[in-house]
């Protein structure tokens, strides 16, 4: 296997992410990626960012911070697809700093995992289409 992880490995990372978000830890999730990591939010979102490299993800992060006082993502999936990617169905619990409003959703992640970090987190809208996208990219 060219990436070097086992199919177990893949769900580590991605569980380390949740646990790191949740637990706000700045310098870990930071620790977590890739040089050249990206996220790509949801086109769900009105305004969907796109992050590119560390700095810009410290920087989403501290807007992150601005905007929520209180977060959890919790798990209710979690498909591995060799040999490098990972499929999270999440729920996504946040409340407004200034408002006090909960906001609660579904969520599903695709995350392309490089060794023992995450190069790449894109929001997808089901399950089934992020699925096919990690599936075509292990084939192409």
């Amino acid at each position: 296997m060219a990436y070097g992880l086992c199919v177990s490995a893949i769900s580590d990372v991605a569980r380390n992410w949740i646990r790191a978000i949740n637990t706000r830890g700045a310098e870990d999730v930071l620790a977590m990626v890739t040089p050249d990591f990206e996220m790509v939010e949801s086109s769900a979102l009105p305004a969907a960012a796109r992050v590119s490299g560390a700095e810009e993800l410290s920087r989403y992060m501290a807007g992150w911070e601005r905007n929520w006082s209180d977060w959890e993502m919790r798990e209710v999936e979690l498909i591995e697809v060799p040999p490098a990617h990972a499929v999270l169905v999440a729920d996504l619990k946040l409340r407004g700093r200034h408002s006090g409003i909960e906001v609660s959703r579904r969520w599903v992640y695709l995350f392309r995992i490089r060794r023992d970090r995450i190069a790449a987190q894109i929001g997808v809208d089901d399950k089934d289409e992020a699925i096919r996208m990690a599936e075509n990219a292990a084939h192409g």
